[in-house]
């Protein structure tokens, strides 16, 4: 099932979900650019992002629990270094990771 939201062309599968992270700044407070290289470190760092994508069993444990899980649309965070960086045919950087990764 293919949302209007997910024009990564990735299709999560079993428990995981697919995320568009926010952006990475390209610029630093005090107005110094991030060279090519800071920014993709930064890119492992960020950790909030869009739900583009999720798999038919994500969050199944939260609706046996009566717990509202997120939908594809909301905003999530995940854990540090949860998943992986994944570049979508569309030229934009998805993260994979397992829904229990997925912190609110």
């Amino acid at each position: 099932m293919k949302s209007n939201l997910n024009t990564s062309g990735i299709e999560a599968f079993a428990y995981n979900v697919v995320v568009k992270q926010d952006a990475v700044e390209e610029q630093t407070k005090g107005g110094l650019f991030l060279p090519d290289e800071a920014k993709e470190r930064q890119m492992f760092r960020v950790q909030r992002g869009v739900i583009v994508s999720m798999g038919p069993k994500a969050f199944s444990d939260l609706i046996e629990e009566d717990c509202v899980p997120p939908a594809e649309g909301d905003r999530v965070i995940w854990a540090r270094n949860a998943g992986f960086l994944h570049d979508g045919p569309d030229g934009e950087t998805y993260r994979v990771l397992p829904d229990k990764d997925v912190m609110g």
